[in-house]
């Protein structure tokens, strides 16, 4: 295994248990070394864009909330 693969692997097990940041450091550590790992690449756009949709929805999640408390 290439130091490189060896992240991205780390980045999989961090991902798989729900640690997106440690995992997203570990994908980056991986594309710093190959910039092209693809499935570096694609794992980190994934896990990025994730992010996004859950924190999209947990501000769903507080408005409706708010919305409900104040009816």
């Amino acid at each position: 295994e290439t130091p490189a693969m060896a992240n991205y692997q780390m980045a999989y097990l961090y991902a798989s248990r729900k640690n997106i940041p440690v995992a997203q450091q570990y994908l980056q550590s991986a594309l710093q070394i190959d910039p092209n790992l693809q499935p570096a690449r694609d794992m980190l756009s994934s896990l990025q864009n994730s992010r996004f949709a859950q924190q999209a929805y947990g501000s769903y999640q507080t408005a409706t909330q708010a919305y409900q408390g104040a009816s």
